[in-house]
């Protein structure tokens, strides 16, 4: 009786595993494909955080371009850096 309790419960477990990374994926696939926001249109993923540069340059992990452009040119050949600004 105990080992199909669990197997049931592992069951349930992995439903709700799939249906958290779904909805996580259609949420990521959403703002990948969001059109751009004009000023007056309405916020179309109110959930979405969206940064100006002040604010980003401000946060933990923000790098200025001077910073950047150090990185860059300190890089080793190995380095890869994308740009993914929109």
């Amino acid at each position: 009786m105990l080992g199909l309790l669990a197997l049931g419960l592992a069951a349930f477990n992995v439903m709700q595993w799939q249906s958290a990374t779904t909805s996580e994926r259609v949420r990521l696939e959403a703002t990948l494909t969001r059109p751009s926001r004009l000023p007056g249109q309405p916020v179309l993923d109110p959930t979405l955080k969206e940064l100006n540069f002040a604010q980003q340059s401000r946060h933990r992990l923000g790098v200025s371009t001077a910073t950047a452009e150090r990185l860059i040119s300190d890089a080793k050949d190995d380095l890869l850096i994308l740009d993914i600004r929109e």
